[in-house]
């Protein structure tokens, strides 16, 4: 009875508080989001929703059976290599741990199809239908009836529900939160950065069908373990399946949490780490679109998994597992290397004995997974760390006004403030940013945290970790999604303490609260941006793209895919988003040299200018005036006009499309079809 009038109060308060918490942050969209709502209500009904269902249901079954390749390919390595080998806690671990190692291996093989030129449609689907057909071929002699793995795996561990109904409630906001997100997944790509790194860098290399230097964008020489799944789903299927694999990490990591929370504390502080983490704003937007933030936090958490399973148990296998899962991290990200190193040093502290065996355990795997990164950059750029340490190496591309423009993108330095630096947690959880915000649930645990921390070393470990991870964010970034890799941590501990704490009833009725406005804030993000209308078929891709991206050049884009011979090149002037581009193509981003302006100084005429556009086999200019003003007018002095291309311009190109402010203009001596 206690437990209904907890629910209806929830219910009450949470009525109350949704309208002055949208009120207060949405209040400058308050009525088109309305309006917007209303109009999506009407979405279902319209004769295109059942070819869009169809469509929307084949990619998610593509990406079930991709996962039992990667659980059938993690599978694989554990059974080929013993030192990886050893024992799992129950079903659920063995799952987690087979399927990232399984990422691991189809990102890496993907690589080196790449390096070998082998990016091939026909080669991707052999790679599928080779492991498909292996997993599932372990997956029947596993669940034969009397199988050892399945006797062994039933009765070591079986993850029961907790009969609480408040448990049951947060299992409920989780998965209404899933199918949430799994509806905003299955619209087009828009992010930016999506459109022109994570996705435009894996489109780069099919265009080639090889791996070959991407000039011009800076970032498509970070690491790209990530990248190179959703290349693989590229090559494969579309840009739906790479965006539907980048939601599966975040699927992962709160199996991982279930695992991890039910084997160390209980299935209680499991479902409510996992209610916490995937209901932050943040979370739920990235895990939508094809960044990296959700992958590296799947790989962090599995090595962090395995690092306390070594701690707990000092088993050789677990410590090259935690090796293998950070190496998969830095290969995703740079500032995997701050978690690597502290990582180092627990290694180095718990090791009384074989110190020097278990520090190479860790280190080898780890660097091995990283060094192709760096071998591909001191190739191509000719600086291994790629945009960093470039006053040591040297790279010849790196613009230096666009490395301190990326600091100051991602706010690096604006901590120096005192006042900056302690408002900096309730920034991250009430300031709405396009990738969402972090919610004001953490800032809520941190009562809870303080006052039972110190009951156990894992909490402690917990506190510590999350506390050096979170000063070296800010003091070198302020943008929300980039905390999501210690999220799952930060979610842990903060489910142990206040459950842990004597206020652990009301502090479950607060977070079911707070994380229930943050899930009803996600259909109307969703909303706003039509998401809904393109997947169940009311508005086309096309018309899409074109409204929901800022200054769109879609439309001009798809022109140039249906109306332009196959050896067109298109030379790109403001603007870098060129993932949806099928023809051969360059481009810039605001980061990187202008090739244009190189060509302007070495040309010194507009006759100068169209000798080096022959030689460059440039045939088409697409040029987008409105992002060109904005960026004027947001970073002056960067894209400015120049009088020389102008002159060309009325000599030599002829306009042969435009929508709204994107021109697309051809050579005159360039024939047409």
């Amino acid at each position: 009875m206690k437990s209904r009038t907890l629910f209806l109060i929830i219910i009450f308060l949470m009525g109350i508080s949704l309208g002055l918490y949208y009120l207060f942050l949405l209040q400058e969209d308050y009525a088109s989001l309305a309006d917007v709502f209303y109009s999506n209500i009407q979405t279902v009904f319209n004769p295109n929703l059942l070819p869009s269902l169809v469509k929307n249901f084949f990619n998610i079954f593509i990406l079930l059976t991709v996962i039992v390749c990667a659980w059938g390919a993690g599978d694989i390595i554990i059974d080929s290599f013993r030192k990886f080998s050893g024992k799992f806690h129950g079903l659920l671990e063995r799952f987690i741990f087979f399927t990232g190692l399984g990422y691991g291996l189809l990102s890496y093989l993907t690589f080196f199809l790449g390096i070998l030129g082998l990016l091939f449609k026909g080669v991707f689907v052999l790679i599928y239908l080779f492991f498909l057909l292996l997993s599932l071929f372990k997956l029947y002699k596993k669940l034969k009836p009397g199988s050892m793995d399945t006797m062994n795996g039933l009765s070591e561990y079986t993850y029961r529900p907790t009969r609480s109904f408040s448990m049951k409630f947060c299992l409920v906001i989780i998965l209404f939160s899933l199918f949430l997100m799994l509806i905003e997944t299955l619209s087009p790509e828009n992010f930016y950065d999506s459109l022109v790194y994570h996705l435009g860098t894996p489109n780069w290399y099919l265009l080639n069908n090889k791996i070959v230097p991407f000039r011009h964008v800076l970032h498509s020489n970070m690491p790209l373990t990530c990248e190179m799944l959703y290349l693989f789903s590229l090559g494969l299927n579309d840009g739906i399946l790479a965006k539907l694999i980048s939601l599966s990490f975040s699927i992962l990591t709160v199996f991982a949490i279930l695992s991890f929370s039910k084997k160390y504390f209980s299935s209680k502080e499991g479902v409510f780490a996992s209610l916490i983490f995937l209901t932050s704003p943040t979370v739920m937007v990235n895990s939508t679109h094809t960044g990296v933030e959700t992958g590296l936090g799947l790989f962090i958490f599995l090595s962090f998994s395995a690092l306390v399973n070594w701690t707990q148990g000092k088993k050789n296998d677990w410590i090259s597992r935690f090796g293998i899962f950070q190496g998969f991290a830095l290969g995703t990200k740079y500032s995997a290397a701050l978690k690597f190193f502290i990582f180092l040093g627990i290694v180095i502290v718990h090791s009384r004995k074989d110190l020097l065996k278990n520090v190479l355990c860790f280190c080898m795997p780890s660097f091995r997974l990283f060094s192709p990164w760096l071998l591909k950059n001191l190739y191509f750029v000719k600086n291994p760390f790629y945009p960093f340490l470039n006053n040591i190496f040297k790279s010849p591309y790196l613009a230096p006004e666009g490395f301190k423009l990326l600091g100051h993108h991602i706010g690096f330095g604006y901590f120096i403030t005192l006042k900056n630096f302690l408002l900096h947690p309730f920034y991250l959880a009430f300031t709405i940013e396009d990738t969402g915000w972090l919610g004001p649930v953490f800032i809520f645990s941190l009562p809870f945290i303080l006052l039972s921390w110190n009951s156990s070393p894992l909490k402690r470990t917990l506190l510590t970790l999350c506390c050096i991870w979170w000063l070296l964010l800010v003091l070198s970034c302020r943008v929300p999604r980039l905390y999501i890799p210690i999220l799952p941590l930060l979610s842990v501990l903060a489910s142990c303490c206040i459950l842990a704490s004597r206020f652990s009833r009301s502090g479950i009725f607060f977070v079911i609260l707070l994380s229930t406005l943050n899930l009803l804030s996600f259909p109307l993000y969703s909303f706003y941006k039509e998401s809904w209308n393109v997947v169940f078929g009311k508005i086309s891709t096309e018309e899409y793209l074109s409204r929901r991206i800022a200054y769109s050049p879609f439309p001009v884009i798809s022109f140039i895919n249906k109306n332009l011979p196959d050896d067109a090149k298109i030379l790109f002037l403001n603007e870098p988003r060129t993932f949806y581009c099928r023809k051969h193509f360059i481009t810039n981003s605001v980061f990187d040299y202008s090739p244009l302006r190189k060509w302007e100084q070495e040309a010194h005429s507009p006759s100068g200018l169209l000798t080096i556009f022959r030689r460059e086999n440039i045939t088409h200019i697409l040029e987008n005036n409105g992002r060109a003003s904005f960026i004027r007018t947001s970073l002056p002095g960067k894209e400015r006009k120049s009088a020389l291309f102008e002159n060309f311009k009325k000599r030599y190109l002829k306009q042969i499309y435009s929508a709204g402010d994107v021109c697309l203009y051809e050579l005159k001596n360039v024939r047409y079809q």
